[in-house]
């Protein structure tokens, strides 16, 4: 999204005849920042997609290859991203206690419902 704009703004900086294209350094910098938040939004997503179907469809219908992989992509990724949860907990205390309960309510439902 960045990149396009930036293009888009260096087009018009071209066709204006501006005299210097702007690079726009912080743009990669910004990149770099968001990519650990949105591979956090993407893995919470498909965890919370596949959820209501384990949790609320028939047990025959769960594939236990695809509850694996999504479980051990959220576990891997926390693990190796402690510090995307040190900075939500760092500016909102009250996340560590949401995501505590939050995830040991629905394993404990998932795993005790079956």
């Amino acid at each position: 999204m960045f990149h396009e704009q930036k293009q888009l703004i260096n087009r018009e900086e071209i066709l204006l005849d501006v005299g210097q294209v702007s690079s726009y350094p912080q743009i990669q910098d910004l990149v770099l920042r968001k990519e650990p938040f949105e591979r956090l939004w993407r893995n919470v997503l498909a965890f919370n997609q596949y959820y209501d179907k384990w949790m609320n469809g028939p047990l025959l219908g769960v594939n236990a290859e695809v509850v694996e992989e999504v479980v051990r992509a959220i576990n891997n990724y926390l693990s190796t991203n402690v510090s995307i949860y040190a900075f939500l907990t760092n500016h909102n205390p009250q996340v560590r206690i949401i995501v505590n309960n939050t995830v040991r309510a629905k394993s404990s439902k998932f795993f005790f419902k079956r």
